[in-house]
């Protein structure tokens, strides 16, 4: 919905077909778009041809994670076109949707969420912190640590580290892997076990 938002697209009204019902994408889109007064298909597995429900929508969202299942003929002129699949093939990871070069009908082709998503979990981990109780003995008045003591204790934790980009420090975390394909793996069991905690939450 924020990118939505900051490209300045206004749903209300809008046809929006969403390609996949995960409770993680699909279904609280739904209710989003709903929301926004957009009349909204939620298609899935076992919907019956795709492509002419696809030709109808304003908005195209998918969110299947099959490599190129969205066909550039199933996307009228003017839609509005959001790609949130992807697929690792080989040593690529491929979206749900054509190359733009075949998207030229289309009026916008956002072709990856996985910045905003980043930003946005990050934003909640701010809020999240920010809300909760201060530690003991921290206030607002507790000096900052300097950037020696920072470096000191974050290279007393296995793992993390501190480094600069475009001049602005962030934390990162180191993860290895003897190969590619055990890295895919690893990502597709996180992936996985964020879905059954999404369902747990949900019962």
């Amino acid at each position: 919905m924020r990118a939505l938002d900051h490209y300045g697209i206004q749903v209300h009204g809008l046809h929006a077909v969403i390609l996949g019902r995960s409770h993680l994408v699909g279904q609280p889109l739904a209710l989003l778009l709903g929301a926004r007064g957009a009349t909204v298909t939620l298609l899935h597995s076992q919907s019956q041809d795709h492509k002419s429900l696809c030709e109808k929508a304003d908005l195209l969202v998918s969110a299947v994670g099959k490599a190129r299942f969205v066909q550039s003929d199933w996307i009228k002129p003017g839609a509005v076109v959001v790609n949130v699949g992807t697929t690792f093939t080989g040593e690529s990871i491929v979206p749900d949707i054509p190359p733009i070069s075949e998207l030229g009908h289309a009026f916008l082709v956002v072709r990856t969420l996985g910045p905003t998503s980043v930003a946005l979990c990050l934003r909640n981990v701010a809020q999240a912190a920010a809300s909760r109780p201060a530690l003991l003995g921290a206030t607002a008045s507790t000096p900052l640590l300097s950037n020696d003591a920072t470096m000191e204790q974050l290279t007393s934790v296995p793992g993390w580290s501190l480094a600069l980009q475009e001049g602005r420090p962030f934390l990162t975390k180191d993860f290895w892997f003897p190969a590619y394909s055990v890295a895919c793996q690893a990502v597709q069991e996180v992936c996985q076990k964020a879905e059954l905690m999404t369902l747990g939450f949900r019962v």
